[in-house]
């Protein structure tokens, strides 16, 4: 099969979307640079619903966050590898922020990223009933996982050598 790299040297996010987006998979993609790999911005739940990032690869985004999603529910994140990004301790692997439900990350490897490996967080209304399972996390400058909220499921990860806590 062909390796499909979309590759930003500028300001941008490689996908960037605040409309609602529904029923999307981006598989085997190769995320390089920008500021964002995937942004989804909605002020409801459900905004965005369905979307699967599988096999995919997001890096060298700096400053950015490979996967930043607020109004997201039913996310799949599986067998991806995000890496060396950010710039600050506020850019993260995945954030997932404010009406955030249902997400599924699973076998996915995160480090060098200068926040939190895997936020699942906001200050308003807090994600639910997500799945952060069999994950590896190494050499993130705060915390490998950090999930605020209620019915979270995290298992069978590995957190190590970050910055502070697992």
């Amino acid at each position: 099969g062909e390796h499909v790299i979309f590759s930003n040297s500028g300001s941008q996010q490689v996908i960037f979307n605040n409309s609602p987006s529904r029923y999307w998979t981006i598989d085997g993609i190769d995320m390089t640079g920008g500021i964002n790999g995937c942004r989804l911005s909605g002020s409801s739940a459900a905004a965005h619903h369905h979307i699967s990032f599988l096999n995919c690869i997001m890096r060298s985004m700096n400053p950015g966050i490979p996967i930043e999603a607020s109004g997201a529910s039913d996310i799949e994140v599986l067998t991806c590898t995000l890496r060396d990004s950010g710039s600050n301790g506020f850019e993260h692997g995945i954030y997932a922020a404010r009406y955030s439900q249902r997400w599924l990350v699973k076998f996915c490897t995160i480090y060098n990223i200068s926040g939190y490996g895997l936020h699942f967080y906001d200050d308003t209304v807090l994600p639910i009933d997500c799945k952060l399972l069999s994950n590896h996390t190494y050499s993130c400058g705060s915390a490998g996982v950090i999930a605020y909220g209620s019915g979270h499921l995290i298992a069978n990860g590995i957190s190590r050598l970050n910055g502070t806590n697992g």
